[in-house]
Formats: C-alpha cells, sequence, structure tokens
C-alpha cells in the first residue's frame, strides 16, 4: 500500500527466518522497500536497532500472545513501537506514551499509523526515548531482580508462625487405634 502512494520514506527490515518465510518473500518480490536478512547474530540485530525508528508488531487477528518479548526488545531498542495486540501491551503503549496500536489485519490504519510516525520524526522520536527509558527502569534485568530481592526480602522479614498443626487441629487419620 505505502509503495502504490509513492511512499518512499519507509522501509521495513524483517530479520529472522521460519516457516513462512518463502511466503512472505513471493508476496514481496519487487517491493523496493522491503529487505529480508534471514537469521542475524544478536550483534546484528542491536546494529539494525540503532538504525530503526519504528518496531512493528504485527500480529494475526486473535492471536492469542498478551505480552510477548518482542516489543520489550524494540524498546530496550529506544524505538516506538505499533502493534496489532489488544490488551496488556496496548494499554502499556498507550500509558507509557511509547507507541500505539492498530487493529489486526487492518492494514489500512497500519499504513495510516505508519505514514504519521514518518512524517512527525519528533513524535517517534520522543516515543522511542520514553520507550528506553520504560524498559532501563521498569523492565531491564537489573530494575526487575530489584524488585524481586526486595519482595525477597519483605517475606523474610515476616515473623516465622508454627506451621505444624496442633494435635487438635490435626485431622483425623484412619490408622488410629
Amino acid at each position: 500500500v505505502l509503495h502504490s502512494r509513492g511512499d518512499r520514506l519507509i522501509r521495513f527490515v524483517i530479520a529472522g527466518d521460519g516457516p513462512r518465510a518463502s511466503k512472505w518473500k513471493a508476496l514481496a518480490r519487487g517491493l523496493p522497500n522491503i529487505l529480508f536478512t534471514g537469521w542475524l547474530t544478536q550483534n546484528r540485530i542491536h546494529a539494525l536497532l540503532r538504525r530503526a525508528n519504528v518496531g512493528l508488531g504485527a500480529y494475526a487477528p486473535g492471536a492469542s500472545q498478551s505480552l510477548p518479548y518482542k516489543p520489550f526488545e524494540y524498546m530496550a531498542g529506544g524505538l516506538a513501537m505499533l502493534s496489532s495486540l489488544p490488551g496488556e501491551l496496548e494499554e502499556l503503549l498507550a500509558r507509557e506514551g511509547v507507541g500505539l496500536t492498530y487493529p489486526a489485519g487492518d492494514v489500512l490504519r497500519l499504513t495510516d499509523l505508519l505514514d504519521w510516525l514518518a512524517r512527525e520524526p519528533d513524535t517517534t522520536k520522543s516515543m522511542g526515548e520514553r520507550a528506553r527509558s520504560l524498559a532501563v527502569h521498569h523492565f531491564s534485568t537489573a530494575a526487575i531482580t530489584s524488585r524481586m530481592i526486595r519482595c525477597l526480602e519483605q517475606i523474610a522479614a515476616q515473623p516465622v508462625t508454627n506451621m505444624t498443626p496442633s494435635a487438635a487441629e490435626a485431622p483425623a487419620s484412619d490408622y488410629e487405634s
């Protein structure tokens, strides 16, 4: 759709490989704004994220994912996010101002949002900066570990009670004489 509109600003880089790769490549044949990289090392993925502006999570209608890993990878990379997942991810993107959601399968809405983000680079950059900050302060290993340690310390600080039931509370046994 973007190509037919004459858009030359937006390029799609599809990293990875999978059982549908040949189908997607066939559908994209002849479109100059789509690049398939195949499988990439983690270092190459990070380099790719540094060059990107938007991370796209295009999930099929009715997808059962709630909070998949990919959006958090995009946030850690400082990218604004476009997603088709309703629910928790949609709420997170809107609440934190780090991305937008479109209805799964709605190509025209997706195209309009991509076009808008491409023409609003300051907004897109701000979303990406907020996404990076969110990833570092709330979803990084260090942030999660710190919260987990605080939780465990709170549990450990609770007084220990005798967990063994008294004879009066113990269930009757079928083997008592």
